[in-house]
């Protein structure tokens, strides 16, 4: 993605906190180390109990609840747009549909 945030011209994937999925920041932190977001990064295996154990454990490992709200605040703020016409190579481009 070259821009998180919506711009004129520019849609965006993230809720009006910039957050990716409309909730406020009280809720990542709430939810941080658990398995909801598992919901939201990977459906296909949201059903399935040890997946949920593994990704929650994994999440609790990795990071604080306040370093992670840190970093997905900025990530918010990454705009790549200015450099993408220096790419002159093939590029896989990926999207996925909920």
């Amino acid at each position: 993605m070259a821009r998180m945030r919506g711009e004129c011209g520019h849609p965006t994937i993230h809720g009006p906190n910039g957050s990716g999925d409309g909730r406020d920041s009280g809720t990542h932190r709430r939810d941080w180390g658990k398995d909801a977001l598992l919901d939201l990064s990977d459906p296909s295996i949201a059903n399935n109990d040890e997946a949920r154990r593994t990704f929650a454990r994994y999440f609790r490992l990795a990071a604080s609840p306040g370093a992670a709200l840190t970093v997905l605040r900025l990530q918010t703020q990454i705009d790549v747009r200015h450099v993408l016409p220096a790419i002159h190579v093939p590029a896989l481009v990926m999207h996925r549909k909920r």
